[in-house]
Protein backbone atom coordinates (compact mmCIF):
# COMPACT_ATOMS: atom_id res chain seq x y z
CA UNK A 1 0.00 0.00 0.00
CA UNK A 2 1.26 3.50 -0.86
CA UNK A 3 0.78 5.77 2.14
CA UNK A 4 1.02 9.53 2.48
CA UNK A 5 1.50 10.45 6.12
CA UNK A 6 1.31 13.98 7.52
CA UNK A 7 1.95 15.52 10.91
CA UNK A 8 1.22 19.21 10.67
CA UNK A 9 3.95 21.56 11.91
CA UNK A 10 6.26 18.65 12.69
CA UNK A 11 9.64 18.79 11.00
CA UNK A 12 11.26 15.70 12.47
CA UNK A 13 10.58 12.04 11.84
CA UNK A 14 11.40 10.00 14.94
CA UNK A 15 10.67 6.33 15.69
CA UNK A 16 7.55 7.50 17.53
CA UNK A 17 6.17 9.16 14.40
CA UNK A 18 7.70 6.87 11.80
CA UNK A 19 8.02 3.45 13.48
CA UNK A 20 10.89 1.26 12.37
CA UNK A 21 11.90 -2.27 13.35
CA UNK A 22 15.20 -3.06 15.02
CA UNK A 23 17.57 -4.28 12.35
CA UNK A 24 19.14 -3.23 9.05
CA UNK A 25 16.16 -4.17 6.88
CA UNK A 26 14.87 -0.61 6.54
CA UNK A 27 15.89 1.22 3.38
CA UNK A 28 15.07 4.60 1.89
CA UNK A 29 15.08 3.60 -1.73
CA UNK A 30 12.51 1.99 -3.98
CA UNK A 31 14.53 -0.86 -5.43
CA UNK A 32 11.47 -2.91 -6.39
CA UNK A 33 10.49 -0.40 -9.06
CA UNK A 34 13.98 0.44 -10.26
CA UNK A 35 14.10 4.01 -8.96
CA UNK A 36 17.46 4.93 -7.49
CA UNK A 37 17.72 6.99 -4.33
CA UNK A 38 19.44 9.87 -6.11
CA UNK A 39 16.90 10.04 -8.95
CA UNK A 40 13.65 9.58 -7.06
CA UNK A 41 14.22 11.20 -3.68
CA UNK A 42 16.22 14.16 -4.94
CA UNK A 43 13.71 14.89 -7.68
CA UNK A 44 10.78 14.73 -5.30
CA UNK A 45 12.51 16.84 -2.67
CA UNK A 46 13.28 19.45 -5.29
CA UNK A 47 9.64 19.41 -6.39
CA UNK A 48 8.40 20.18 -2.90
CA UNK A 49 8.56 23.75 -1.65
CA UNK A 50 8.53 22.56 1.98
CA UNK A 51 12.11 22.20 3.22
CA UNK A 52 10.89 20.34 6.32
CA UNK A 53 9.32 17.51 4.31
CA UNK A 54 10.73 14.09 5.23
CA UNK A 55 10.38 11.08 2.98
CA UNK A 56 10.37 7.49 4.15
CA UNK A 57 10.44 4.62 1.64
CA UNK A 58 10.10 0.92 2.37
CA UNK A 59 10.36 -1.11 -0.83
CA UNK A 60 7.58 0.31 -3.04
CA UNK A 61 5.69 1.91 -0.14
CA UNK A 62 6.29 5.65 -0.06
CA UNK A 63 5.44 8.15 2.64
CA UNK A 64 6.20 11.71 3.64
CA UNK A 65 6.01 13.69 6.84
CA UNK A 66 5.56 17.44 6.91
CA UNK A 67 3.12 20.30 6.46
CA UNK A 68 -0.05 19.81 4.45
CA UNK A 69 0.81 22.01 1.48
CA UNK A 70 4.30 20.54 1.23
CA UNK A 71 2.89 17.02 1.20
CA UNK A 72 0.37 18.01 -1.48
CA UNK A 73 3.18 19.27 -3.73
CA UNK A 74 5.17 16.09 -3.01
CA UNK A 75 2.19 13.86 -3.76
CA UNK A 76 1.51 15.54 -7.09
CA UNK A 77 5.19 15.36 -8.02
CA UNK A 78 5.32 11.67 -7.14
CA UNK A 79 2.27 10.98 -9.27
CA UNK A 80 3.83 12.93 -12.14
CA UNK A 81 7.36 11.50 -11.93
CA UNK A 82 6.53 7.95 -10.83
CA UNK A 83 5.14 6.53 -14.10
CA UNK A 84 8.44 7.26 -15.86
CA UNK A 85 9.96 4.61 -13.58
CA UNK A 86 7.01 2.23 -13.60
CA UNK A 87 5.74 3.53 -10.26
CA UNK A 88 2.00 4.17 -10.47
CA UNK A 89 0.20 5.64 -7.48
CA UNK A 90 -3.26 4.39 -6.60
CA UNK A 91 -4.90 7.32 -4.84
CA UNK A 92 -7.61 5.09 -3.36
CA UNK A 93 -4.89 3.25 -1.40
CA UNK A 94 -3.26 6.44 -0.13
CA UNK A 95 -3.99 7.78 3.34
CA UNK A 96 -3.27 11.17 4.82
CA UNK A 97 -2.94 11.06 8.61
CA UNK A 98 -3.68 14.42 10.24
CA UNK A 99 -4.57 15.83 13.62
CA UNK A 100 -8.30 16.05 14.29
CA UNK A 101 -8.34 19.86 14.17
CA UNK A 102 -6.80 19.84 10.68
CA UNK A 103 -9.11 17.24 9.18
CA UNK A 104 -11.39 19.73 7.40
CA UNK A 105 -8.47 21.62 5.83
CA UNK A 106 -6.93 18.33 4.76
CA UNK A 107 -10.16 17.23 3.10
CA UNK A 108 -10.36 20.45 1.11
CA UNK A 109 -6.81 19.95 -0.14
CA UNK A 110 -6.60 16.21 -0.68
CA UNK A 111 -10.06 14.82 -1.39
CA UNK A 112 -9.93 16.18 -4.97
CA UNK A 113 -6.79 14.05 -5.35
CA UNK A 114 -8.68 10.93 -4.26
CA UNK A 115 -6.67 10.53 -1.03
CA UNK A 116 -8.40 9.15 2.07
CA UNK A 117 -8.21 11.42 5.12
CA UNK A 118 -7.81 9.72 8.51
CA UNK A 119 -6.64 10.67 12.00
CA UNK A 120 -4.82 7.38 12.56
CA UNK A 121 -3.56 4.51 10.45
CA UNK A 122 -1.45 1.37 10.61
CA UNK A 123 2.02 2.01 9.21
CA UNK A 124 4.90 -0.46 8.71
CA UNK A 125 3.35 -2.85 11.20
CA UNK A 126 2.90 -0.11 13.78
CA UNK A 127 0.49 2.79 14.15
CA UNK A 128 0.63 6.56 13.76
CA UNK A 129 -1.95 9.16 14.67
CA UNK A 130 -4.71 9.54 17.23
CA UNK A 131 -4.01 7.97 20.63
CA UNK A 132 -7.55 6.69 21.02
CA UNK A 133 -7.39 4.92 17.67
CA UNK A 134 -3.96 3.59 18.56
CA UNK A 135 -5.46 2.06 21.70
CA UNK A 136 -8.16 0.42 19.56
CA UNK A 137 -5.43 -0.89 17.23
CA UNK A 138 -3.60 -2.44 20.19
CA UNK A 139 -6.79 -3.96 21.60
CA UNK A 140 -7.47 -5.60 18.26
CA UNK A 141 -3.92 -6.94 18.20
CA UNK A 142 -4.23 -8.29 21.74
CA UNK A 143 -7.49 -10.05 20.86
CA UNK A 144 -5.74 -11.76 17.97
CA UNK A 145 -2.82 -12.82 20.16
CA UNK A 146 -5.17 -14.17 22.84
CA UNK A 147 -6.94 -16.18 20.15
CA UNK A 148 -3.55 -17.52 19.08
CA UNK A 149 -2.69 -18.52 22.65
CA UNK A 150 -5.97 -20.39 22.96
CA UNK A 151 -5.27 -22.21 19.71
CA UNK A 152 -1.90 -23.31 21.10
CA UNK A 153 -3.57 -24.50 24.31
CA UNK A 154 -5.66 -26.93 22.28
CA UNK A 155 -2.47 -28.28 20.68
CA UNK A 156 -0.52 -28.81 23.91
CA UNK A 157 -2.36 -32.00 24.86
CA UNK A 158 -0.76 -34.00 22.05
CA UNK A 159 2.07 -31.73 20.90
CA UNK A 160 3.35 -29.68 23.86
CA UNK A 161 6.86 -29.26 22.47
CA UNK A 162 5.58 -28.02 19.13
CA UNK A 163 3.10 -25.69 20.84
CA UNK A 164 5.88 -24.25 23.00
CA UNK A 165 8.09 -23.69 19.96
CA UNK A 166 5.23 -22.02 18.09
CA UNK A 167 4.72 -19.73 21.05
CA UNK A 168 8.35 -18.70 21.53
CA UNK A 169 9.43 -18.68 17.87
CA UNK A 170 6.33 -17.29 16.17
CA UNK A 171 3.48 -15.84 18.20
CA UNK A 172 5.72 -14.10 20.72
CA UNK A 173 7.69 -12.56 17.86
CA UNK A 174 4.51 -10.91 16.60
CA UNK A 175 3.93 -8.92 19.75
CA UNK A 176 7.64 -8.28 20.22
CA UNK A 177 7.63 -6.42 16.90
CA UNK A 178 4.57 -4.35 17.79
CA UNK A 179 6.10 -3.48 21.17
CA UNK A 180 9.17 -2.15 19.35
CA UNK A 181 7.26 0.18 17.04
CA UNK A 182 4.24 1.25 19.13
CA UNK A 183 4.30 2.73 22.63
CA UNK A 184 2.15 0.15 24.41
CA UNK A 185 -0.13 0.61 27.40
CA UNK A 186 0.57 -2.29 29.73
CA UNK A 187 -3.06 -2.33 30.88
CA UNK A 188 -4.10 -3.32 27.37
CA UNK A 189 -1.90 -6.41 27.64
CA UNK A 190 -3.60 -7.82 30.74
CA UNK A 191 -5.86 -10.21 28.74
CA UNK A 192 -2.80 -11.59 26.96
CA UNK A 193 -0.86 -12.23 30.14
CA UNK A 194 -3.93 -13.75 31.76
CA UNK A 195 -4.41 -16.14 28.84
CA UNK A 196 -0.79 -17.25 29.11
CA UNK A 197 -0.84 -17.59 32.90
CA UNK A 198 -4.23 -19.28 33.28
CA UNK A 199 -4.50 -21.27 30.06
CA UNK A 200 -1.20 -21.93 28.32
CA UNK A 201 1.15 -22.57 31.25
CA UNK A 202 -1.21 -25.00 33.05
CA UNK A 203 -1.68 -26.85 29.76
CA UNK A 204 2.08 -27.08 29.18
CA UNK A 205 2.88 -28.09 32.77
CA UNK A 206 -0.04 -30.47 33.15
CA UNK A 207 -1.70 -28.86 36.15
CA UNK A 208 -2.56 -25.68 38.04
CA UNK A 209 0.14 -23.03 38.42
CA UNK A 210 0.50 -20.59 41.31
CA UNK A 211 1.17 -16.86 40.70
CA UNK A 212 4.77 -17.30 41.89
CA UNK A 213 5.26 -20.20 39.51
CA UNK A 214 3.82 -18.10 36.70
CA UNK A 215 6.41 -15.41 37.41
CA UNK A 216 9.14 -18.05 37.26
CA UNK A 217 7.84 -19.73 34.11
CA UNK A 218 7.60 -16.40 32.26
CA UNK A 219 11.32 -15.78 32.61
CA UNK A 220 13.76 -16.37 29.73
CA UNK A 221 15.22 -19.88 29.54
CA UNK A 222 18.65 -18.59 30.60
CA UNK A 223 17.05 -17.48 33.88
CA UNK A 224 15.35 -20.81 34.46
CA UNK A 225 12.02 -19.97 32.81
CA UNK A 226 10.20 -21.40 29.83
CA UNK A 227 11.36 -18.71 27.41
CA UNK A 228 7.80 -17.54 26.76
CA UNK A 229 8.55 -14.26 28.57
CA UNK A 230 6.10 -11.92 30.24
CA UNK A 231 4.54 -9.58 27.64
CA UNK A 232 4.40 -6.80 30.24
CA UNK A 233 8.16 -6.97 30.70
CA UNK A 234 8.74 -7.10 26.95
CA UNK A 235 6.52 -4.08 26.29
CA UNK A 236 8.33 -1.98 28.90
CA UNK A 237 11.78 -2.69 27.44
CA UNK A 238 11.23 -3.05 23.69
CA UNK A 239 10.13 0.45 22.70
CA UNK A 240 12.99 2.40 24.35
CA UNK A 241 15.49 -0.10 22.91
CA UNK A 242 13.97 0.33 19.45
CA UNK A 243 14.20 4.12 19.61
CA UNK A 244 17.82 3.92 20.68
CA UNK A 245 18.62 1.36 17.96
CA UNK A 246 17.17 3.43 15.12
CA UNK A 247 18.96 6.71 15.82
CA UNK A 248 21.16 6.45 12.73
CA UNK A 249 18.22 5.70 10.43
CA UNK A 250 16.09 8.41 12.04
CA UNK A 251 18.75 11.09 11.61
CA UNK A 252 19.28 10.00 8.03
CA UNK A 253 15.57 10.36 7.24
CA UNK A 254 15.58 13.78 8.89
CA UNK A 255 18.49 14.81 6.68
CA UNK A 256 20.72 15.48 9.68
CA UNK A 257 23.39 12.91 8.80
CA UNK A 258 24.24 10.46 5.99
CA UNK A 259 23.34 6.83 6.47
CA UNK A 260 26.26 4.50 7.23
CA UNK A 261 25.36 0.80 7.67
CA UNK A 262 28.37 0.22 9.92
CA UNK A 263 27.29 2.96 12.32
CA UNK A 264 23.74 1.59 12.25
CA UNK A 265 24.89 -1.91 13.22
CA UNK A 266 27.15 -0.54 15.95
CA UNK A 267 24.30 1.50 17.45
CA UNK A 268 22.04 -1.56 17.41
CA UNK A 269 24.62 -3.66 19.26
CA UNK A 270 25.21 -0.93 21.83
CA UNK A 271 21.49 -0.26 22.38
CA UNK A 272 20.67 -3.94 22.80
CA UNK A 273 23.55 -4.40 25.24
CA UNK A 274 22.41 -1.39 27.25
CA UNK A 275 18.86 -2.72 27.29
CA UNK A 276 19.86 -6.26 28.25
CA UNK A 277 21.73 -5.33 31.44
CA UNK A 278 18.79 -3.81 33.36
CA UNK A 279 16.48 -6.51 32.01
CA UNK A 280 18.74 -9.25 33.35
CA UNK A 281 18.86 -7.54 36.74
CA UNK A 282 15.07 -7.29 36.78
CA UNK A 283 14.74 -10.96 35.80
CA UNK A 284 17.06 -12.02 38.63
CA UNK A 285 15.14 -9.93 41.15
CA UNK A 286 11.83 -11.36 39.96
CA UNK A 287 13.20 -14.90 40.16
CA UNK A 288 14.46 -14.44 43.72
CA UNK A 289 11.16 -12.89 44.80
CA UNK A 290 9.15 -15.73 43.27
CA UNK A 291 11.41 -18.46 44.68
CA UNK A 292 10.72 -17.26 48.21
CA UNK A 293 7.09 -18.39 47.78
CA UNK A 294 7.68 -21.95 46.56
CA UNK A 295 8.25 -25.02 48.70
CA UNK A 296 11.75 -26.13 49.62
CA UNK A 297 11.99 -29.04 47.19
CA UNK A 298 10.86 -27.04 44.18
CA UNK A 299 12.99 -24.11 45.30
CA UNK A 300 16.09 -26.25 44.95
CA UNK A 301 15.10 -27.56 41.51
CA UNK A 302 14.21 -24.13 40.17
CA UNK A 303 17.35 -22.55 41.62
CA UNK A 304 19.53 -25.14 39.91
CA UNK A 305 17.63 -24.61 36.67
CA UNK A 306 18.78 -21.00 36.54
CA UNK A 307 22.23 -21.58 38.02
CA UNK A 308 23.20 -24.43 35.69
CA UNK A 309 21.17 -23.27 32.64
CA UNK A 310 19.24 -26.53 32.52
CA UNK A 311 16.31 -24.90 30.69
CA UNK A 312 18.38 -24.50 27.55
CA UNK A 313 16.76 -27.53 25.94
CA UNK A 314 13.56 -25.51 25.62
CA UNK A 315 15.22 -23.37 22.97
CA UNK A 316 15.73 -26.40 20.70
CA UNK A 317 13.36 -26.64 17.76
CA UNK A 318 11.27 -29.84 17.60
CA UNK A 319 12.63 -31.35 14.38
CA UNK A 320 11.81 -34.93 13.46
CA UNK A 321 14.85 -35.30 11.19
CA UNK A 322 17.15 -34.28 14.04
CA UNK A 323 15.28 -36.35 16.64
CA UNK A 324 14.75 -33.24 18.76
CA UNK A 325 10.96 -33.40 18.80
CA UNK A 326 9.51 -34.53 22.12
CA UNK A 327 6.13 -36.19 22.44
CA UNK A 328 3.67 -35.41 25.22
CA UNK A 329 5.15 -37.98 27.61
CA UNK A 330 8.75 -36.86 27.04
CA UNK A 331 7.99 -33.15 27.29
Amino acid sequence: MDAVLAKFNMTDCTPADCPLPIGPSFTIRSENVGVSEEESLSALSASSSDASLRQCWHADDSSALGKLHGILVWFRALRRIGPSYGYHLEAAKCFLVVKLELEQIARELFEPEGVQIVTGKRFLGGYVGDEGERAAFLCEKVEGWVHGVRALVSATRNFPHTAHAAMTRSLRMEWDYVFRVVLTDECALSPLREAIAKKLLPALLGGPVTPSEVDLMLLPARHGGTGICDPLDRAAAAYPASRASTKVVSKSIQGKAPFHPGDHRAIIRHALAQSKQPQDSAYKAKREAALSHVDRRRHRVLSHSAEYKTSGWLTTLPLTDSNTDLDAAEF
